[in-house]
C-alpha cells in the first residue's frame, strides 16, 4: 500500500532527473547498498542493510545519530551524485537532515511526533510541511517556514471514466458501504465496526487493504485478537475484503460505493484524529463519508459527516441517519462538491503548492 511518500516520488519523478527513494533499513543479506531500477521511470529504490544494530536508538540516542551519520556518508558513496534536494517524512531515523548535504532540506512529518528527537528534525531542516496543523505547532520553536498542506491523492482516481461519471452510476439493489486502509491498525474501532455489520444485514460492506499480516507493508497490531476480528469479517455473509488493490484498480472498484467509513478511536490514534489520507480518496468518488472527528475537516460542512464525539453509539447513531437518507447525503450538488474538493488536492497539486513554496525561501 502506498503511502505519502510513495506518491510524492512517483510525483516527483516525472519532472526531476533521478529520485532515489531511501527504504527503511532491512534486516536480511549482507551489510552494503543496493540500488536498483523501479516500475516507475526515473525512481530508484535504494535499501541497505545498517553495519550496527538499530535497537541502540532506543537506548543511546547520541551513539545511534553518530552511526546514522557514518551510515549516511556510506550511502552517498554508493550513490556517487550530489543530492539537491532531501525530502525527510520519517522522524525517527535521520536526525540531522545536514548530514545529506543537501541544497534544500524538506522535513515532512505526516504522523504525530512526540519525543524530542522527533522534533529536533525540524531544527536542520530548510522548511517544514505536514498535514496537521497540530504537528506544526509542535515546530514553531525553530522559527523555521512552516506549511500546511493538505494529504494528496492519486491521479488514478480521476481517469475521465471514473471521475466524470461517477455520480452516474445506480447503485445495486443492496447499498454498499466501503472501507479503504490497514484492517490491523492499533486504533481502528472494531467494536464499532462489529455493531454496524451485525445491525445492518442487507448492506454490503467491502474493506480494502491487506488481509493477512504477512502480506501487510504497514505496521499493526497482529495480535491474536486483532487476527480473529479479521477472520470473524471474512466469514460474515454481508462483508467482502478485496485485499490490497492497485490505485488504478482501487479507484475502479470504489466507484460503486454509496458511503465510506472513516472509523478510528480518536483516543487510541496516534494522530488524535487530527486527518487521514483515506478521506481524499474518498471524496473522489463523491459519495457521502461517515467519520469521527477529524481536525483539518471540522469545518468542511458536507465534505464528510462527522460525529461530535468520539462515542460508538453516536457514530452508529449517524451511520443510520446517512442510510435513511441516502438521496440526500448523495444528492448531485453533494457529489460535485466533493470531487471538485478532491479534485484540487491531487499529489500533483500539492506538489506545485510546495515547489511554490521552495521557489520563495530565497
Amino acid at each position: 500500500m502506498h503511502l505519502s511518500k510513495h506518491h510524492y516520488a512517483i510525483e516527483l519523478a516525472k519532472f526531476c532527473k533521478k529520485v532515489y527513494f531511501l527504504n527503511p533499513p532491512y534486516k536480511n543479506g549482507s551489510i552494503g547498498t543496493v540500488i536498483s531500477t523501479t516500475e516507475f521511470d526515473n525512481i530508484y529504490s535504494v535499501k541497505y542493510k545498517p553495519f550496527f544494530n538499530h535497537s541502540i536508538r532506543f537506548h543511546i540516542r547520541p551513539v545511534f545519530d553518530f552511526f546514522i551519520w557514518v551510515q549516511i556518508k556510506l550511502l552517498l558513496s554508493k550513490l556517487k551524485e550530489k543530492i539537491d534536494i532531501v525530502w525527510c517524512f520519517e522522524p525517527n531515523i535521520y536526525s540531522n537532515l545536514k548530514h545529506f548535504n543537501a541544497n534544500i532540506s524538506i522535513f515532512h512529518p505526516v504522523d504525530q511526533i512526540q519525543f524530542k528527537y522527533q522534533i529536533n528534525v525540524a531544527k536542520s531542516a530548510d522548511i517544514i510541511f505536514s498535514v496537521s496543523k497540530s504537528i506544526l505547532s509542535k515546530i514553531l520553536i525553530f522559527q523555521k517556514p512552516t506549511f500546511f498542506v493538505n494529504h494528496g491523492v492519486s491521479d488514478s482516481f480521476f481517469i475521465k471514466q471514473n471521475a466524470v461519471l461517477a455520480p452516474l452510476i445506480k447503485p445495486s439493489n443492496r447499498i454498499r458501504v466501503g472501507y479503504i486502509g490497514n484492517l490491523y491498525i492499533s486504533s481502528l474501532d472494531r467494536e464499532c465496526l462489529n455493531l454496524i455489520i451485525q445491525n445492518f444485514p442487507d448492506i454490503i460492506f467491502e474493506f480494502w487493504g491487506a488481509k493477512e499480516i504477512a502480506n501487510n507493508n504497514l505496521s499493526g497490531d497482529n495480535s491474536e485478537k486483532s487476527i480473529e476480528w479479521v477472520e470473524w469479517l471474512e466469514n460474515k455473509d454481508n462483508v467482502i475484503l478485496n485485499g490490497a488493490l492497485s490505485k488504478i484498480e482501487l479507484a475502479k472498484a470504489i466507484k460503486k460505493t454509496s458511503v465510506f467509513l472513516v472509523c478510528l478511536d480518536n483516543e487510541l490514534d496516534k494522530n488524535n484524529g487530527a486527518n487521514s489520507h483515506k478521506i481524499l480518496e474518498y471524496l473522489s468518488t463523491g459519495k457521502v463519508v461517515v467519520s469521527k472527528p477529524i481536525q483539518e475537516y471540522e469545518n468542511s460542512k458536507h465534505l464528510i459527516e462527522v460525529t461530535e464525539s468520539n462515542d460508538s453509539n453516536e457514530y452508529l447513531a449517524l451511520f443510520e441517519k446517512v442510510i435513511s437518507n441516502l438521496d440526500y447525503y448523495n444528492s448531485e450538488k453533494l457529489i460535485e462538491e466533493r470531487i471538485k474538493f478532491a479534485c484540487k488536492n491531487t499529489y500533483q497539486n500539492q506538489l506545485l503548492t510546495i515547489v511554490d513554496y521552495l521557489l520563495k525561501l530565497n
